[in-house]
């Protein structure tokens, strides 16, 4: 199985590619957290990046929704990709491949609102798109 589940932050806007073929492509990169105290009793924060991809009726929404530092959860899979630099040298990049997003982030501060659910890939394409209240995964 092929799963990947991520919490985080935005690092920058996301980059929106519209394709030839009418594809639309989203791309941003994605901040997750680990702290933990080390045998010094100091408490240690690393932070490791995510590139993130959104594909179609998807990318189109998190163009509009998705800004640099909002928290977002990620549920998507593993993807493997190999390419030529601008020197000629192949070089291999990992990234997530979105199936669906939620925004962790108030609507509304101070109302108790979350935002909402967006898409999946497995869900049929005239509902892919169609939100829906969420509770926090907390």
């Amino acid at each position: 199985m092929n799963k990947v589940f991520l919490i985080g932050n935005l690092g920058k806007d996301p980059e929106v590619r519209h394709l030839e073929n009418g594809s639309r492509v989203c791309k941003f990169t994605l901040a997750t957290n680990e702290s933990f105290t080390n045998r010094n009793s100091e408490r240690i924060t690393t932070t490791e990046w995510h590139y993130i991809e959104v594909w179609d009726r998807q990318a189109e929404v998190a163009e509009k929704l998705l800004r640099k530092g909002k928290r977002v959860f990620i549920e998507g899979k593993l993807k493997s990709d190999k390419f030529m630099d601008a020197n000629g040298v192949e070089q291999h990049r990992r990234s997530i491949r979105c199936l669906h997003f939620e925004l962790l982030d108030r609507e509304n501060p101070g109302d108790g609102s979350f935002n909402r659910v967006y898409g999946s890939q497995q869900e049929p394409a005239g509902n892919s798109m169609e939100a829906a209240p969420i509770e926090p995964p907390f």
